[in-house]
């Protein structure tokens, strides 16, 4: 499943943020670990390499667009969505938001599904995209 995949993309997001020494040893494990189909280990492997390939212009995206602190794993969710909205054509643009919503009510705070939804509404917004 692509929510799967999202995740194991999230997991290692956030570990790389913590730790610079995380390899991509790491993450083939967390593709393992969730016993993805190959389908969705291709598709989580595009996705981090998406992510990876335009962090820095993402990252200045999300200053953009916030204010202030937040939680690193909102950022990593905001990445992920991100990096969907601008790179994943096929991906239609409320599923983005969706998935990046649902995976920081799993692992942040209430307030943070708010968050991470008004910061890439504005992103499609911006983009041209209805939300």
């Amino acid at each position: 499943m692509r929510t799967a995949a999202r995740e194991c993309v999230l997991k290692y997001l956030y570990a790389e943020r913590i730790n610079d020494e995380c390899g991509g040893q790491l993450f083939e494990s967390l593709l393992k670990d969730d016993k993805l189909k190959e389908e969705d280990r291709a598709f989580a492997r595009s996705l981090l390499a998406a992510v990876e390939e335009n962090k820095e212009q993402l990252l200045n995206e999300i200053a953009s667009l916030s204010v202030g602190r937040m939680f690193e794993i909102d950022k990593c969710a905001l990445l992920i969505g991100m990096a969907e909205i601008a790179f994943f054509q096929d991906i239609p643009f409320v599923v983005s938001v969706n998935e990046a919503v649902n995976l920081v009510s799993k692992y942040s705070t209430e307030k943070s599904m708010g968050f991470v939804n008004g910061i890439l509404a504005e992103f499609g917004r911006r983009r041209g995209l209805n939300s």
